[in-house]
């Protein structure tokens, strides 16, 4: 008597060719659709299509194997397939970008308007763009951090800055870009100072070796009036007053200069007594050389 044949295997020509062309296409055409960006789930049933019948033919055969999905209980070639569509159409939206799945926007946590991009290496707040949706998210201005309380910490012979409140360095600071904001912690000592004679009204006196002249222009009312001038161009660099014997601090040519009165004498000439003199005032000027430790 003939043995009865197993059902799950294919016993024409006919059979054999329907199934190798459905795993040619199931796992090829998946691989084309793929690479199209057609949606998972058609993907998943195409790649479906081809594990059942490599299963069904070659791997012994579907018998035994069941899917449930709630109430519906599925088992053989169906199970296979629609298991092994589900499961590869999880894998595939985990791969899909945001406008793949229709989504236009995307949304940010914590909102995009609390923070920007900033350029590693400048420092710099740069344009941000999404390129799976286009979505341009535009460097904010250079206002936009003014208010924002920071400090200095000292490490060796560097200044780091910091935000207030934690540690995270933004970038640090030479000592040379402070100085040229005139920020300072020490004064140095400096040759460079004069002490004029006595000049009376009118009077240019040479101040070597400093770059520029000094020159009285009244006495009156105890202040003695005068003007600083270039020593290259004689363009006036300042004209100010002192009142008796007291001092200023004043910038000229980006350096910071001390300019007092150390001796003044504004009492008219009084031809009748041999000791009067012209009225006169003594100056001192020195340079004020100021660094940081």
């Amino acid at each position: 008597m003939p043995e009865d044949s197993d059902p799950s295997v294919p016993n024409s020509k006919f059979e054999n060719q329907v199934i190798l062309i459905t795993i040619l296409t199931g796992f090829i055409g998946s691989v084309i659709l793929y690479f199209l960006k057609l949606p998972p789930v058609v993907i998943a049933i195409f790649l479906g299509s081809g594990i059942a019948a490599l299963v069904f033919r070659f791997l012994g055969g579907t018998a035994g194997t069941t899917m449930a999905m709630g109430t519906l209980k599925l088992s053989g070639s169906i199970a296979v397939l629609l298991g092994s569509a589900y499961y590869v159409n999880q894998q595939l939206e985990k791969q899909l970008t945001p406008i793949a799945k229709g989504i236009q926007t995307v949304t940010f946590t914590p909102q995009k308007s609390t923070w920007m991009a900033i350029d590693k290496a400048s420092g710099s707040p740069i344009d941000l763009l999404v390129n799976e949706t286009n979505q341009n998210i535009k460097a904010p201005q250079n206002s936009s951090l003014k208010n924002n309380p920071l400090k200095l910490s000292s490490v060796g012979d560097k200044l780091f800055v910091t935000a207030e409140g934690n540690e995270f360095e933004l970038g640090q600071i030479a000592k040379k870009d402070l100085k040229r904001l005139n920020l300072f912690d020490t004064i140095q000592n400096s040759s460079n100072y004069v002490v004029t004679d006595r000049l009376n009204i009118n009077k240019l006196a040479v101040l070597t070796p400093l770059p520029f002249y000094i020159k009285t222009i009244a006495y009156a009312n105890e202040y003695s009036q005068f003007q600083i001038l270039d020593k290259s161009s004689n363009e006036v660099l300042i004209e100010s007053q002192i009142y008796r014997r007291r001092f200023q601090i004043t910038r000229i040519k980006n350096k910071t200069y001390l300019i007092g009165v150390v001796e003044v004498n504004h009492t008219p000439l009084n031809p009748d007594d041999p000791n009067s003199l012209e009225p006169y005032a003594k100056f001192v000027i020195a340079e004020i050389v100021t660094a940081l430790k």
